[in-house]
């Protein structure tokens, strides 16, 4: 008798369960198993009692063979022969470890044995005919619930979790259904010490990058996709699991950030199954969806599988949208029994709209704190306003104007500032002036996105224990933005002037408005990865029991990215001519006077949409009105033809010894990257506009060699002990002339885990409880520009112009460690539970040692010139001498070094996430009905420093979401399809309080919105 724990399903997925849980080999024929499904069966059996219980009600029966103990699977009108020549193949329960690996081998071939296995009424299939498990891929039928049982994570080789000592959670297909996550976005909801980062106080990479994460409070971590590398977040239609890996991990990525890597793994074709699902979902503000998933098996050899989505998604906010149409293309064929060949390909269209998650900026209070005063005479001051001494050309289409000039007259353009936000301006947060659904930036913010993506793997086993992986990805993205406000230009304003720069009465005075001039951003990379993978078993133990069992991986690699992006384009006044004022309006296309500014006075009391944000650009077009005629130029040297490769060696073994009680796993990497950068534009000498940038001919060089070290402890069936160590690398391009130009060095990543990790009830329930401690060394920062130019003007002063900083770079050191608790619990075949908490630290040190050392080798030189009155020429520096100017810098260094020994703003201690689902099983008069809830816990985050007591931290709020699920599923026997009908909620409760982000000792300067109440459901077919 032993546990069984194995769910209603499909009969090839359930074997793979009853396979290793009895720990021994069936065979079957596999095409008795078409459409079989089998029953759940929980509890303490015999092997052959388990089988009969999972097949009742089906013509399947279960035999043991009287010669050879082993168990076969046959329809009851045709049993099957007995074959006199029959060779045992692994009895149950094997004693020998031989027969042990055997058993393990048998669980990962449960799922390929379908269309393989013997023939009806012949003997099981002869030894040239097994297909046996693929080292290099992870058989995610083997999930059970919420648990999954293997990683490539680890060791690059396919690796039962508990014997893997690396920090790795991973996320089912059936936990992703569960919550409803149609992307990892969502999916981060419930990570273990990872999250969606805000940090990034300007925005840019809210744009620039689909996700942004944070995994142990170290923002960066890398993306993957079948463990090559990703550029942005994926839609799960096309999503088996997620693997999170924490920490530095070398034998992953070598190249890459500390805190850790999110790796998607991709649905792949099935042989011997056919089946499809469709589904359509539905959800709050006119969120509409459709995915399709088909599996064919064409012949013995080769299977195909196409996915597909179709979305129009609304939002909460004005404006904000994301239709997305895409498709994927999976390939696997079998041509020979030790061959295979995988292909993966996707293409997606993605066209969005994306609001900002903080309230807009105050460039308002002042006027509106003094009385809104209106300035009768044009440019006359008033209260609350500062005189505009811009030239641009300002636009608004729906006041019927045309372009014209605001120059000389009065501007709201000002409000509080927050000096640790690089002194940008507050968010409004009075939802009078400003309601919370507002999108200022306006229906022409929007990305048109396109990739598409493909690969191929050849698989083959060359020897016995000797296999080998080819592969081949590419990944190539277009991303075309439009970027009508930037920064921080996404504010509310107002307009105090009666009358206009051309005498006019201005017919919108007294109002709000948002402006902004419109960027067009334009992305092109390409990334080629080509790896060569090889896997070795040595098993020992024949020997001795002392030598263990032995597994090598090797590992060839090539990463070309190059970036190929054409630039940023500003809007402009291609004809300043016509204008007739050459002295403001030159030809030069990338002055400021040639700017068009587009306007939009706002009204919030009305249903037009056209007057809650900025007007959409591409409606409007200047067309010689008032001699102006709008387009886009490169006014900046902004385009890159660049190209960075990156070539990898790796070596892995793990070990098992001791009847596989002590699981050791080591492994080396050594990365070498060439940088090609980019150079040599020019600027036409009329309009000096900017030309396309072309490679440049030599390289920047860098190289970083890893290490990873760890092992696991099996200390009883239930208990473990694991302990692993890793680290790696990002390259540092930027030089320093405050080191005589040489490059800034590798930025490293090194980290340590040591824990237990439990395994109960029959697996039912497994635990983990982790300590870790990461650093991220030599991490690149910049300064406040005021402090170069005090030192420049410094050395000009001193007459030694040659000596002034162009070019700037420092770095300093983050360190953390925390604790870690993850639950993945299978209580009952009805009963899910996914749990985790985790407590991290997080401080700053070793800040601008370049810049220290660089001030006390030189202080000296600079106090004993003190008296010299100071060169600020072309600054708008006020210290009038040298000593005054040093004092300056010597404060802005000393703020630097304040933040030694601080905890990072933006960073919580704690957090946790908490997910249950019970599924009521048939014989209950609520069969076919589940029920789920979850629960995302944010504590308290460092919002900024307390200046006036030594930077102490000041910390916000902490915050619970709660999610409720509803499901309904039967089975239509009369079609044979199987329905679901499922009903999310987020935010349950409705939780609706500004989360603050950034604050000091005087006043919170920055919020995130949290999302109101949302619902989804998702109705889905399959057969």
């Amino acid at each position: 008798m032993q546990p069984f724990e194995i769910p209603a399903g499909e009969a090839v997925a359930a074997l793979a369960h009853f396979n290793r849980q009895a720990g021994g080999l069936l065979i079957y024929p596999g095409e008795i198993l078409a459409g079989v499904r089998t029953r759940a069966v929980r509890g303490r059996f015999a092997p052959l009692d388990a089988l009969a219980r999972m097949f009742r009600g089906t013509d399947i029966v279960a035999a043991r063979d009287d010669r050879t103990g082993a168990l076969l699977l046959r329809r009851r009108a045709s049993p099957p022969a007995a074959d006199p020549d029959f060779t045992p193949v692994i009895p149950m329960k094997p004693k020998h470890p031989l027969g042990q690996l055997a058993s393990l081998l048998a669980f990962a071939l449960a799922p390929q044995l379908h269309g393989q296995a013997a023939a009806p009424g012949s003997a099981p299939a002869p030894e040239d005919q097994t297909v046996k498990l693929s080292p290099f891929v992870v058989q995610t039928d083997t999930d059970t619930g919420y648990a999954a049982t293997s990683t490539l994570a680890g060791s690059r080789l396919n690796t039962d979790l508990r014997d893997t000592p690396a920090a790795i959670s991973v996320m089912t297909r059936e936990f992703l259904i569960d919550i409803g996550a149609v992307n990892v976005t969502e999916a981060l909801g419930y990570g273990l010490n990872t999250e969606k980062d805000f940090s990034d106080f300007t925005g840019n990479g809210l744009y620039s990058n689909d996700l942004v994460i944070q995994m142990r409070g170290f923002v960066g971590a890398s993306l993957g996709r079948n463990y090559f590398g990703w550029f942005g977040a994926h839609d799960s239609y096309n999503v088996e699991r997620l693997d999170f890996s924490r920490g530095p991990n070398s034998i992953l990525f070598g190249v890459g950030g500390p805190g850790g890597i999110v790796n998607t793994t991709t649905k792949q074709a099935r042989l011997g199954r056919d089946r499809t699902e469709v589904q359509a979902r539905v959800a709050s503000w006119d969120d509409t969806r459709a995915t399709l998933d088909v599996n064919r098996t064409l012949g013995k050899k080769l299977a195909l599988r196409v996915n597909g989505v179709w979305q129009d998604k609304k939002s909460w906010r004005d404006f904000e949208y994301q239709d997305r149409l895409g498709g994927a293309l999976a390939v696997t064929f079998r041509p020979f029994r030790n061959t295979t060949v995988r292909l993966d390909s996707e293409y997606s269209d993605i066209k969005e709209n994306k609001a900002q998650p903080w309230p807009a900026a105050d460039r308002i209070s002042p006027w509106l704190n003094a009385g809104s005063p209106l300035s009768q005479t044009y440019g006359a001051a008033v209260a609350g306003t500062a005189n505009n001494s811009s030239r641009a050309m300002v636009y608004d289409p729906a006041s019927g104007l045309g372009p014209l000039s605001y120059f000389g007259g009065r501007i709201s353009n000002s409000g509080p500032v927050a000096i640790g936000l690089a002194n940008n301006p507050i968010a409004i947060t009075d939802e009078t002036l400003l309601p919370r659904r507002s999108n200022l930036a306006g229906p022409a913010f929007g990305t048109d996105q396109s990739f598409y993506n493909y690969a191929i793997f050849i698989e083959q086993r060359l020897l016995e224990n000797l296999d080998l992986e080819a592969a081949y990805n590419r990944q190539h993205e277009r991303r075309y933005t439009v970027r009508p406000i930037v920064f921080d230009g996404i504010a509310l304003r107002g307009d105090p002037n009666v009358f206009l720069s051309d005498g006019r009465r201005n017919p919108n005075a007294g109002r709000s408005y948002v402006e902004g001039v419109t960027q067009i951003e334009n992305r092109n990379q390409i990334r080629d990865d080509y790896r060569v993978t090889a896997s070795y078993q040595l098993d020992l133990t024949q020997r001795s029991q002392w030598f263990g069992r032995h597994r090598f991986a090797a590992l060839l690699a090539r990463r070309d990215n190059e970036n190929l992006t054409p630039g940023n384009f500003t809007e402009r006044n291609l004809t300043p001519h016509l204008l007739n004022n050459p002295a403001v309006y030159s030809n030069d296309l990338t002055s400021g006077n040639n700017t068009i500014v587009r306007r939009t006075y706002l009204d919030f009391s009305g249903s037009d949409l056209d007057r809650r944000g900025l007007h959409d650009i591409r409606l409007h077009p200047i067309t010689g009105q008032r001699g102006v005629t709008s387009g886009f130029v490169r006014n900046a040297d902004s385009s890159r033809d660049e190209l960075t490769r990156l070539d990898s060696m790796m070596a892995a073994v793990q070990s098992s010894f001791w009847k596989e009680r002590l699981w050791l796993t080591g492994g080396v990497r050594t990365d070498k990257q060439r940088a090609w950068g980019s150079g040599g534009a020019r600027q036409d000498p009329v309009t000096r506009v900017w030309s396309q940038r072309v490679r440049n001919a030599n390289y920047t060089y860098n190289e970083g060699s890893t290490r990873t070290y760890g092992g696991v402890f099996h200390a009883t069936k239930w208990l473990s002990f694991y302990y692993n160590n890793s680290g790696n690398f990002l390259p540092n391009s930027q030089r320093s002339d405050l080191i005589g130009g040489d490059l800034i060095g590798n930025r490293n990543g090194e980290g340590q885990d040591a824990g237990i990790k439990l395994s109960l009830f029959g697996n039912r329930i497994n635990a983990n409880l982790g300590w870790y401690e990461t650093t991220d060394q030599n991490r690149q920062v910049g300064i406040d520009a005021s402090w170069t130019n005090h030192v420049n003007a410094i050395w000009r002063t001193l007459g030694e112009p040659g000596r002034q900083i162009s070019v700037y770079a420092d770095s300093q050191d983050l360190s953390g460690d925390g604790y870690e608790f993850e639950l993945t619990a299978n209580i009952t075949p009805e009963w899910r539970t996914s749990f985790n908490w985790s407590m991290t630290k997080q401080i700053t040190d070793n800040v601008s040692p370049r810049t220290v050392a660089y001030m006390a080798a030189h202080r000296a030189t600079w106090e004993a010139r003190g008296a010299l009155d100071l060169d600020r020429t072309g600054t708008a520096l006020t210290a009038p001498t040298v000593a005054a100017a040093l004092q300056n810098a010597t404060v802005i260094v000393d703020s630097l070094l304040a933040g030694n020994g601080n905890i990072r703003r933006g960073l919580r201690e704690h957090s946790g996430n908490l997910f249950t689902n019970y599924n009521f099983s048939r014989t209950s008069r609520f069969a076919g009905f589940g029920l789920g809830a979850g629960a995302n816990y944010r504590g308290d985050t460092v919002l900024g420093y307390d200046s006036s007591q030594r930077n102490k931290p000041i910390y916000g709020s902490s915050h619970i979401l709660v999610n409720a699920m509803v499901r309904y599923a039967r089975k239509i026997t009369a079609k044979k399809l199987d329905w679901r009908i499922q009903l999310n909620v987020d935010n349950a409760l409705g939780e609706d309080e500004l989360l603050v982000t950034d604050a000091d000792q005087n006043r919170p300067y920055r919020f995130v919105y949290l999302t109101p109440r949302r619902w989804s459901i998702s109705n889905t077919i399959s057969f």
